[in-house]
């Protein structure tokens, strides 16, 4: 269970309601926050956290790539 990242009580760390929308196999759900396992942070990131501290990687120039 993928739960969304802009939900309002992820993002304040406080968890107001017993149940949250999230995501399973595609669909999207509401369901208990027990049941969630992760936290969607970013939809659009194509790299991970590590590689997208590599300036300008998406520019697809090599030497700025093995820096």
């Amino acid at each position: 269970m993928v739960a969304a990242g802009n939900s309002l009580a992820l993002t304040r760390g406080i968890q107001e309601e017993e149940v949250g929308p999230a995501r399973y196999r595609q669909e999207f759900l509401t369901i208990a926050w027990e049941q969630i396992h992760l936290r969607n942070i970013y939809p659009f990131q194509y790299f991970s956290i590590g590689a997208s501290l590599i300036p300008f990687i998406e520019h697809n120039d090599a030497n700025r790539a093995l820096m």
